[in-house]
């Protein structure tokens, strides 16, 4: 009778401990569940980071005061299999942003299918006055200002072809950063760009042009327009940032004093330098970068082994203790340039001058491979070879150790580029020259929390597909996973046995 009630009451612990691991299992189960759903990651195996989001927009996220609500309104019809991907794929790349912000969260994502969801469509339409075009689309609402709010449609998030049907690129972390951005500044920063002296048109859409540029500008929330200086006294007193792009006429006296004046004032400038760029170098040796003579040249192998010198140089080399360029790394940087003008720095009281890019010889090569053309015959002469050439650089006005009584600090600061083609629209969306220019903007206005290198939009990529690599993906999961589960029981049941 006593072995029976122990046998008895030993079965029920038994049970009883199955159904407590059995409860704990499911209890850790759901609280994960949970935990993930609520601040989800991904782990992005893709040497260039599609996946994750850039260092520039973690940055411009962390300015984020108000609540920026998300409302997604779509409506495909049967065939567009396409635009469902797309937009899918967008719709999980956000899950990035509202995982980084808590204060940036999904309003209402509808499917306009359902006669429900149609009629809160309605609703939200009318309350932030939106309108029934707005289909397809994500739409960024600021909460402090509900009549304050940016439409992403699709078609700003990729490019593809229905026939056959194939994705070109995605790039959603651009559309949504800027639109963003465009939320977070309702006081636009004014950039003015001088157009007396030959300078590159923001207007023009040609290969040398700078709309890009403009673009780039507008769309990470600074209001951009054209200037003449020879019409005014002096530099307008709402220019927050002067920018001249390639000047290719000699510069009067007037127009240099004015420029002057206005550093002197704690102006802000940015300069990339054109192949002439008379009288400039003048006011730039002012405010310590000094434009050397002469052109840089690099030696570049082309097709078939040859070896020659070449005008386009290439910058491998940055500063990693600026701002503007401390977050580059040695695979996200590269800037290549036309026409290079080498700077050198000089020292000159309360001003810091640094340098930003430079050219330097490989630590292979025997000899230096960049020269400075200085009698413009282009090849190599005597005492022109080189082994750095620098060709970008900053200067601003440091604070004295002891300020006198009444100092007033003003925060002057100017960056200069040797050189002016990195940044025409044939070239600024190609290596590192998107960010090398916004990174210098923002430096100079002083928003170095923004700074930071953007992330790279999607490209289809498919694996090579061979009878072997089917065979293999067939027989892993059928198998293999099993096997291993199998060997791993059948392991730990002796080792318990034992």
């Amino acid at each position: 009778m006593t072995a029976q009630t122990f046998s008895r009451r030993k079965r029920w612990l038994g049970l009883l401990n199955l159904a407590a691991v059995v409860f704990l299992g499911l209890y850790i189960l759901v609280i994960g569940n949970i935990i993930v759903f609520r601040h989800p990651y991904r782990v992005d195996l893709t040497e260039e980071r599609l996946h994750t989001l850039s260092e520039e927009t973690r940055n411009r996220l962390e300015l984020v005061e108000n609540d920026i609500l998300v409302i997604i309104p779509f409506l495909f019809h049967e065939n567009a299999h396409i635009e469902r991907q797309v937009f899918a794929r967008c719709r999980s790349f956000l899950n990035q942003y509202v995982a980084h912000q808590p204060k940036i969260r999904i309003e209402a994502e509808l499917n306009l299918q359902s006669q429900e969801d149609s009629l809160r469509w309605v609703e939200i339409r009318d309350r932030y006055s939106l309108t029934q075009s707005q289909l397809n689309s994500f739409i960024f609402v600021s909460s402090g200002d509900e009549d304050l709010w940016q439409v992403v449609p699709i078609d700003d998030l990729a490019s593809w072809e229905t026939n056959p049907p194939k994705i070109h690129r995605i790039d959603p972390e651009g559309a949504f950063t800027a639109a963003i951005t465009r939320l977070i500044r309702k006081e636009r920063r004014k950039i003015y760009v001088s157009r007396d002296w030959g300078e590159a048109s923001i207007k023009e859409t040609g290969q040398n042009g700078a709309s890009r540029l403009r673009e780039e500008l507008g769309a990470n929330g600074y209001e951009v327009e054209e200037l003449s200086l020879a019409t005014r006294a002096a530099v307008p007193p709402d220019c927050d940032l002067l920018l001249m792009m390639s000047p290719s006429k000699p510069f009067d006296d007037s127009g240099r004093a004015k420029i002057h004046d206005y550093l002197l004032d704690g102006g802000r400038l940015l300069v990339m330098l054109g192949p002439g760029s008379e009288g400039l170098d003048t006011l730039l040796d002012e405010w310590g970068i000094r434009v050397a003579r002469g052109q840089a040249f690099q030696k570049q192998r082309f097709m078939g082994g040859v070896t020659r010198w070449s005008d386009v140089v290439v910058a491998l080399k940055w500063n990693p203790l600026h701002p503007i360029t401390r977050g580059f790394s040695a695979t996200r940087f590269e800037v290549l340039g036309q026409h290079v003008r080498p700077l050198e720095l000089q020292y000159r009281d309360n001003l810091t001058a640094e340098m930003l890019i430079e050219t330097v010889s490989p630590p292979s090569e025997s000899l230096a491979s960049v020269f400075i053309d200085r009698n413009a015959n282009a090849r190599i002469d005597e005492g022109e070879e080189t082994h750095v050439v620098v060709w970008g650089a900053a200067v601003h006005r440091r604070r004295p150790d002891r300020p006198p009584p009444g100092y007033v600090h003003l925060p002057t600061r100017v960056v200069v580029f040797g050189d002016a083609s990195p940044f025409t629209n044939f070239w600024i969306d190609r290596f590192s020259h998107r960010d090398l220019a916004l990174n210098s903007v923002r430096w100079l206005l002083g928003q170095e929390r923004e700074i930071g290198t953007s992330g790279d939009e999607w490209v289809e990529r498919r694996i090579k597909w061979s009878p072997d690599i089917a065979a293999f993906l067939f027989w892993v999961p059928i198998f293999l996973f099993p096997g291993i589960v199998l060997c791993f029981g059948t392991f730990i049941y002796f080792i318990r046995r034992s």
